[in-house]
Order: C-alpha cells, then structure tokens, then sequence
C-alpha cells in the first residue's frame, strides 16, 4: 500500500487522533506517517493492526478529492 501509493498517501491526513498503547498520532498526520509508523513499530503494533488500518481506511473514506 505505501510503496505503490506513497506521493498520494502523504497528501492525505489522519482525520482522528489514533491512540496506541506507547503513543499518540495526532489527527492531521500524512497517511504515510501512519503507515510507516505502524512498520517501524510492527512488533508492538501487531495487535493493533486492525485499528491502525481502520484509521487509514477511515481517512481515505473522508476524501473527497
């Protein structure tokens, strides 16, 4: 999702703070960031995935470009 979609994922915010066990992602960050942070972190995130990936569809159901 992010290799082939990076350009048009990082123009599009996070419509709702996502709150994770360790951290916060404020509402407003690129998709990108999300994704990316949700990698970096896959260890500790992999229980989390489905919301993570909610937030994402979330956001990209909110365009309406």
């Amino acid at each position: 999702m992010l290799t082939v979609n990076k350009s048009k994922l990082s123009a599009i915010p996070l419509v709702d703070d996502l709150v994770l066990d360790k951290q916060t992602v404020a509402k407003g960050t690129p998709l990108t960031s999300v994704i990316e942070i949700a990698i970096a972190e896959r260890a500790r995130t992999l229980a989390q995935s489905p919301a993570i990936l909610d937030f994402v569809m979330r956001s990209l159901d909110a365009q309406k470009e």
